[in-house]
């Protein structure tokens, strides 16, 4: 499982390179690649080069396009703790969604996403220290009120005249998104569901004690909106989502609720910089029982 509590994993085979750095920073005049040294397409390399400081900041381990503008990322924000976000809008059926990405251990999550290609250096090394990491006794959040909540935006545009011209406009995230499962609301996989449509001006949703939890932003008309997610314990991430993109965000908490700690993570996230943009939004969560 991807998760920011440690768990073992296979002893990944690894790219043979002198060093196991994050990925660094392209030049701006470089054509941005993959971990397997493939161009982007024209999607994902804007993606890329949207979010920037994403990857500085979260430093980005490894980076694969699983079909033609689908990317998906690996990052470790602080050693030992490791998560993985995709975004893009492919024509085909999506690779990646969270049930793709449900209870797989990272090394799995890779071998799925490159067709069994070696590991590189950087995320071979944040596996071996995701398997170990055990969080120091000064570090663990005090325990929280199991609660929930959400809110924000509306479900009201702009003057009825173009919100009624911009709900026709057939993008991707009014097609696509829905027909390549990034849409899905069902009941069935997840126990506490906040599933927003057609929505507009920004929203958030947060939970505690999030055993599971998969959300993603998809903005339909407007100027794109940044997505954020936050918890309290060291994982999360900020990022630009450009109109007609999705970004989503995945974690699983395999050892949460075990023996040497009791609590699973408290989990928000926020559309934000969404004035005036209509856009779908997911927050979907597997809560602990305790």
């Amino acid at each position: 499982m991807l998760n920011a509590c440690g768990g073992a994993a296979d002893d990944p085979k690894i790219v043979e390179e002198s060093a196991a750095a994050p990925i660094a920073a392209a030049p701006a005049t470089a054509e941005p690649n993959d971990s397997l040294g493939r161009q982007l397409g024209p999607i994902t390399k804007s993606i890329v080069a949207q979010n920037g400081a994403a990857q500085r900041d979260l430093k980005l381990v490894a980076r694969v396009e699983v079909q033609p503008n689908e990317i998906l990322e690996f990052y470790e924000p602080m050693p030992g703790v490791l998560m993985v976000s995709g975004a893009g809008a492919p024509e085909g059926p999506a690779k990646f969604t969270e049930k793709t990405v449900s209870k797989l251990s990272a090394i799995d999550v890779w071998k799925l996403a490159s067709n069994d290609a070696p590991v590189p250096p950087a995320l071979a090394d944040a596996i071996k220290r995701n398997a170990e990491f055990v969080w120091p006794d000064d570090k663990k959040p005090p325990p929280r009120t199991p609660g929930f909540g959400s809110g924000g935006g509306s479900a009201e545009g702009p003057p009825k005249q173009s919100q009624a011209r911009t709900l026709q406009s057939g993008g991707w995230c009014d097609t696509y998104y829905y027909w390549n499962g990034y849409g899905d609301c069902s009941g069935d996989f997840y126990d506490w569901n906040i599933c927003l449509d057609n929505w507009w001006n920004g929203a958030y949703a947060w939970n505690d004690e999030s055993a599971e939890f998969y959300g993603n932003v998809c903005p339909a008309d407007g100027n794109g909106v940044t997505y954020q997610i936050t918890s309290d314990e060291g994982f999360g991430g900020y990022w630009s989502v450009a109109t007609d993109n999705v970004r989503w965000y995945s974690w699983t908490g395999s050892l949460c609720g075990g023996a040497w700690w009791d609590d699973c993570p408290y989990i928000r996230s926020d559309v934000g910089n969404a004035t005036n943009d209509r856009f779908h939004f997911r927050h979907r969560v597997w809560v602990e029982v305790l």
